[in-house]
């Protein structure tokens, strides 16, 4: 996931469960213009330490 603000301060950010719905619900609040890219690039969502095992296997690597 990613985030792309401007200003860069537009809303506070957000991690870990609903962090989506959360960051979209702080758009609406701010009046601020919301669009959602789905791009493959970007799907994986790294909220917590173990993540990092699936970004391993996505990526074929080992993360030391």
């Amino acid at each position: 996931n990613a985030l792309l603000l401007s200003p860069p301060d537009l809303i506070e950010y957000h991690y870990g469960p609903d962090s989506f719905k959360k960051h979209c619900e702080l758009a609406h609040e701010a009046h601020a213009r919301l669009e959602i890219c789905e791009l493959s690039s970007l799907t994986l969502d790294l909220d917590e330490p173990e993540d990092l095992t699936l970004l391993e296997n996505k990526l074929n690597i080992e993360l030391n």
